[in-house]
């Protein structure tokens, strides 16, 4: 007799339960608490993992940093042109002149203060630099002079030389020397002399970061330039590889670095170009130049009394916008190539003396610079080098 709980041999019997499959030898066993092969946590999820090795590679560099340089107490960075960059090696002077330490800047340019006396640190952009230096209570520092306005199509520059007001914008008092410095090595310097009468000339600054066509003279008047000076003298043209070429050159368009263009300017008897980077870094090297302004921007705030400055004082001069016109660039037109090759003229009779520099006087409270749109006060550059005055600011001429 069958047991009451046996099933009966024609009872349909009930469906058999799957068994877990079993594992081979070689697939390794997983437990739910035991981390993946790749020692993750699959608890922890990718964004977390990646905030975490972040902050330890900052926290390390951090370390790294107090054990290896001295504590900053002024963070310089300007995200400009790179013009702008090299005008900070100014602040650094004045700042080392006044026998502090820890300077530090951050740039992307970073060949512009390699061999820098007045720095003690040079790094690329970055938040943990920022955090890093607010950590220590260092000085962080924007010293920017102007700000475009799109609204106007126009620069909204603060009163003063530029210099002056990236000085103040640091805290700075004192005499201040409007100019900036590069610091080149003998090899280099050597390397950069390529002909016993060279000179520098550009054609366009169209290609700069940030470029302003109200600051382009023409390309066939550059060109008529050239053509005058490349009978006596060896012209070596630098800039953009995309620049106009001029006649009688010789082409280094594109294919120099910014130190090797430094060098070429140190050696140069003169440079001819437009107001910006190229100016600021022929300054830098002590390289006469004879600069066309236009209308676009004074002298007196950008440039230097050492240079030959074609500067066109028509009533709308200077306007500070950058492509709009209504007066068909008429500044620029007003200056010829004859009055060019004057300023060249005169500039390399002076050749072999030392250049002028222009000393302002910043008290205290001149980082207030009010930014204006209203136009300035300056005296002509008729024929330089003159000292242009700021306003509110005492300037006097002084030897290199």
């Amino acid at each position: 007799m069958l047991s009451p709980h046996s099933s009966s041999p024609c009872a349909p019997r009930p469906a058999a339960r799957a068994l877990p499959p079993v594992a081979s030898a070689s697939a390794p066993r997983r437990d739910p608490v035991t981390p993946e092969p790749s020692g993750r946590s699959p608890s922890v999820p990718a964004v977390s993992r990646s905030k975490i090795g972040r902050r330890l590679r900052n926290a390390a560099w951090m370390i790294r940093s107090a054990l290896t340089h001295l504590p900053p107490r002024y963070l310089l960075q300007y995200e400009g042109g790179i013009g702008d960059s090299l005008l900070c090696s100014a602040i650094c002077r004045e700042l080392r002149r006044r026998g502090q330490r820890g300077i530090w800047v951050a740039t992307r340019h970073g060949e512009l203060f390699r061999g820098n006396p007045d720095v003690d640190r040079v790094l690329e952009p970055a938040s943990r630099v920022d955090a890093y230096c607010r950590r220590v209570g260092a000085r962080l520092v924007d010293p920017s002079y102007a700000r475009f306005d799109p609204a106007s199509d126009r620069h909204l520059y603060r009163s003063g030389h530029q210099v002056a007001v990236m000085c103040a914008a640091t805290g700075i008092t004192g005499d201040v020397v409007l100019r900036p410095y590069l610091h080149l090595t003998a090899a280099e310097r050597a390397a950069g002399r390529l002909a016993p009468r060279q000179l520098v000339i550009q054609s366009s600054g169209s290609a700069a970061r940030y470029a302003i066509p109200n600051k382009e003279w023409f390309p066939e008047r550059f060109a008529a330039v050239a053509a005058a000076l490349s009978r006596d003298h060896t012209l070596l043209q630098v800039g953009s590889a995309t620049d106009p070429l001029l006649p009688g050159v010789r082409d280094l368009r594109g294919r120099t670095s910014l130190r090797e263009t430094a060098a070429l300017l140190s050696q140069a008897q003169l440079f001819i170009g437009l107001e910006g980077f190229l100016m600021h870094l022929a300054r830098a090297v002590d390289c006469r130049s004879v600069i066309v302004y236009g209308g676009h921007a004074h002298p007196g705030k950008l440039g230097y009394s050492a240079n030959y400055n074609l500067f066109t004082p028509l009533p709308c001069a200077p306007c500070t916008q950058r492509s709009a016109c209504a007066h068909n660039r008429d500044c620029m037109r007003a200056i010829t190539p004859e009055e060019v090759l004057r300023g060249v003229e005169r500039q390399l009779a002076r050749h072999g003396t030392a250049l002028t520099q222009d000393v302002v006087t910043l008290h205290p409270g001149a980082g207030e610079f009010a930014e204006t749109a209203a136009k300035e006060t300056w005296p002509d550059w008729a024929i330089p080098p003159q000292a242009v005055p700021s306003p509110g600011l005492a300037l006097r001429p002084a030897t290199a």
